[in-house]
């Protein structure tokens, strides 16, 4: 038997308008220095300014081997920005798959520095919601989007090999996306490890308003249930267009999921469900898929929701054999009939057969948050994520050359376990 010895073929590259590599999967993130950062950001200059968040900045660079990277600096000396870093260290390093941005690196010398692989497109908020006017997220990649994100979180719940990684923050502004709408989820610097057998986790309140579970809001308790309830509420704004934070406050109704189930169990998920950008340039099978999946996915009763395997399913088509899974789940005649087909007339159907050519089917050792990690967030002053950028901090030199040693600690346990 001769074996060939020829090199495997080249990866495409991540995005195919960009053309930029796809970073190695299954390589362990390195230790830059500040200087290789520095020399990469062009000095941090603001021409290479990307975004400003909670955490501080990110800033576009490259690295001398070519590779285009997102640098996150984490400004706030303080447990709450020790205690995410470490988090986020942690779980990127063992969790890896093509939806989760991927961490290349880290640095610890003067400043809290991640370096990541770069989404060249934004986030998914940007595209339902910040588009110039006139410009529209097509329907075919409002689901290549949804799916995408589905196989991201069935793999940290179900396929990662380390046990399941609850993220806490699943929402479109930490879905990134490249040109060809490839969908990256990132921020893990709430993400939680759940135990083999473990059924929920005592934790302190953190995320967005808007996505939070209700059982999590009530009890304190997480299972990865809250993060497909979170995927419940994002496909209700892939569908609607509508921004959940912002609908109560607009709309002067209920929430935005409680609006969201009434009309699935109304049958009125035409006129009120599709955003009205859409006109009527969508799959109608798909639709039915996605509001399927949403009902499922914002169920008020934990256990009622899918696995994110089922989800994903359910998205793809490949559900008809599931609608009564062993009674638990309630018959999907209540939210897909009356089809949407009825809302069209004849000649309607006849020009959506017509336009349904143009679209595509969407294609078929971590351990428990490290003491250090939990020690310094059992010490934050604040319960909710801010959403707005916080003041600086002024800390003393013992204090951060006490993070600084913590930090070292921390990675070279991280380096001996990988």
């Amino acid at each position: 038997m001769s074996l060939s010895l020829k090199k495997p073929p080249t990866p495409p590259p991540l995005c195919s308008v960009c053309k930029h590599s796809v970073p190695v999967l299954g390589r362990s993130p390195r230790r830059f220095s500040h200087e290789e950062i520095e020399r990469a950001t062009d000095g941090f200059s603001r021409r290479n300014f990307l975004a400003e968040g909670g955490y501080g900045e990110v800033y576009r660079g490259v690295l001398s081997d070519g590779q285009v990277v997102a640098v996150k600096q984490r400004k706030m000396a303080s447990a709450q920005g020790a205690a995410e870093f470490c988090s986020e260290v942690e779980v990127l390093s063992c969790a890896q798959h093509k939806n989760l941005v991927m961490l290349i690196g880290y640095c610890i010398e003067k400043e809290w520095l991640l370096v990541y692989e770069f989404a060249c497109n934004g986030s998914l908020d940007k595209h339902l919601y910040g588009l110039e006017e006139g410009v529209v997220m097509t329907w075919e990649n409002r689901m290549k989007v949804a799916c995408g994100a589905a196989r991201a979180l069935r793999y940290l719940h179900e396929d990662c090999r380390v046990g399941c990684i609850i993220h806490r923050d699943f929402r479109p502004n930490n879905i990134l996306l490249t040109h060809d709408f490839k969908p990256m989820v990132g921020d893990f610097g709430l993400a939680r490890w759940q135990a083999d057998g473990q059924l929920e986790e005592e934790t302190r309140i953190v995320g967005a308003f808007g996505y939070l579970a209700p059982e999590y809001t009530q009890t304190g308790l997480i299972t990865e249930k809250a993060d497909v309830y979170a995927f419940g509420v994002v496909l209700l704004e892939i569908l609607s267009g509508i921004k959940a934070i912002e609908f109560s406050r607009t709309s002067r109704q209920q929430y935005f999921p409680e609006w969201g189930r009434r009309l699935f169990t109304e049958g009125k998920v035409c006129t009120e469900m599709i955003d009205p950008k859409l006109g009527k340039m969508y799959d109608v099978k798909e639709v039915e898929y996605m509001i399927h999946a949403a009902c499922l996915c914002i169920s008020p009763q934990p256990e009622q929701r899918p696995r994110m395997s089922k989800v994903l399913r359910i998205l793809e088509g490949n559900f008809l054999g599931e609608w009564l899974d062993n009674g638990q789940e309630q018959s999907t005649t209540t939210f897909l009939k009356p089809s949407l087909e009825s809302y069209h007339s004849s000649t309607d159907r006849l020009s959506m057969k017509l336009e349904k050519g143009q679209y595509h089917k969407p294609t078929r050792a971590l351990t428990k948050l490290s003491s250090i990690a939990l020690r310094l967030e059992n010490h934050q002053d604040t319960i909710f994520k801010p959403t707005t950028s916080p003041q600086k901090h002024v800390t003393s030199d013992e204090y951060q050359e006490y993070l600084q040693g913590s930090f070292q600690k921390h990675i070279q346990r991280l380096n001996m376990k990988l």
